[in-house]
């Protein structure tokens, strides 16, 4: 039960994606004629404030008694989370989530950091794996929450029993020494874990890309009526095959490093999924369940090679490839979004929907994934060969 206490703020992921889903449902509600500028806005301003969070807690970590502070934050994260639910002003609605975010992300940076140190280098892959599924498990619980549930008294009992699994971690990684390093900046990352943090970047934002045009997709190109449902399925399945494929992982008691090349089936599934985005194959549900498998076995197999390095690392008090990791969600979905902004633009300019240029976006983002995977290995080699 340890590793799975000591990762409870893990998570915060599922809070993340609640509270995306929140912010739309309240300004759809109380944001008037500008509840898209209040969305906008409050979406972009906490992306900025998570961005924010990791590199304080790289900083500062759990000041003074760790205990007490740690137990300040994370009920403090709960009580905010909370107060959401009461809220009618769009301003105040605004400000509380942007707070959110911050906290959230520095929670999650710095008792993820406690976690793997207390673990051990005996118990550092099982607690990455263990890690890992609860992770997954916030990403897929957090959107299904608000499609399936309706009740605030639900919600605000999911986001009381979140509170007290993180308790329970604060408890126990509470003995973990402070940051040694004061910043996680990229200039602290070796050019070699500059590359392989790239490229995990560039494979993730392919997936948000691809999450985030899916429905349009299946709208636009395929004129499904269920095109919704079917986008928020094949989502689901991604999340549930990769939590899947990391309990198969953790049963496989793997003792070695894993290899940077584990990364590559990713981006390659990507490109694959991209060409196959305008073909009528993609509106048969039989396919998009075994594309969303596919994807989902892929996911998981990329972020196991980049957080057993991450971890490795931290390991050895050089945190700033964890902090990198723990940010990945952030600094990814802005380049996915990026991407996505500019297929946008362009398919004005060239009086064309979206949806069909977004595949083009998808596969461009896997080839370069792949790239920058085939050119991490690339650099590893030399340095293997000379030890």
């Amino acid at each position: 039960m340890k590793p799975i206490a000591r990762n409870g703020a893990q998570l915060c992921f599922a809070g993340s994606a609640l509270l995306n889903v929140l912010s739309q449902a309240f300004f759809a509600r109380a944001g008037g004629a500008d509840r898209d500028a209040w969305l906008s806005g409050t979406l972009l301003l906490g992306t900025a404030a998570s961005l924010a969070g990791v590199p304080a807690a790289q900083r500062f970590g759990l000041p003074g008694r760790p205990l007490l502070s740690g137990l300040v934050l994370v009920i403090g994260i709960g009580a905010l989370f909370g107060l959401t639910f009461t809220l009618e002003s769009a301003a105040l609605f605004a400000a509380v989530t942007v707070v959110l975010r911050f906290f959230m992300q520095y929670g999650t940076q710095e008792l993820d950091r406690r976690a793997v140190l207390l673990a051990g280098e005996a118990s550092r892959r099982t607690n990455d794996i263990v890690g890992l599924a609860m992770r997954f498990g916030g990403m897929l619980v957090g959107p299904l929450w608000f499609s399936l549930v309706k009740s605030s008294v639900a919600s605000l009992f999911a986001i009381a029993l979140m509170t007290a699994l993180a308790v329970w971690t604060v408890a126990l990684t509470a003995s973990a020494p402070q940051p040694v390093m004061t910043n996680a900046a990229p200039s602290q990352l070796s050019a070699d874990e500059r590359v392989v943090l790239w490229a995990a970047r560039v494979i993730y934002a392919s997936y948000y890309l691809l999450a985030s045009s899916i429905i349009s997709v299946l709208t636009d190109l395929h004129h499904l009526p269920d095109a919704v449902k079917r986008g928020g399925l094949v989502v689901t399945v991604v999340y549930a095959s990769a939590i899947v494929t990391t309990v198969i992982e953790l049963a496989r008691r793997r003792t070695t490093r894993r290899p940077v090349l584990d990364m590559l089936p990713a981006p390659v599934a990507m490109i694959f999924v991209g060409f196959a985005l305008p073909s009528g194959a993609t509106a048969m549900t039989g396919v998009e369940l075994a594309g969303g498998v596919l994807l989902g076995v892929a996911f998981a197999r990329y972020q196991l090679p980049f957080r057993d390095r991450a971890t490795a690392e931290a390991m050895q008090h050089r945190p700033a490839l964890l902090a990198a990791y723990n940010n990945l969600g952030t600094t990814s979905a802005l380049l996915g979004y990026a991407v996505m902004s500019g297929l946008v633009a362009w398919s004005r300019h060239a009086g064309a929907s979206y949806a069909a240029w977004a595949g083009s976006g998808v596969v461009l983002l896997g080839l370069a994934g792949a790239a920058l995977v085939l050119m991490a290995r690339a650099r590893r080699q030399p340095a293997t060969q000379a030890t």
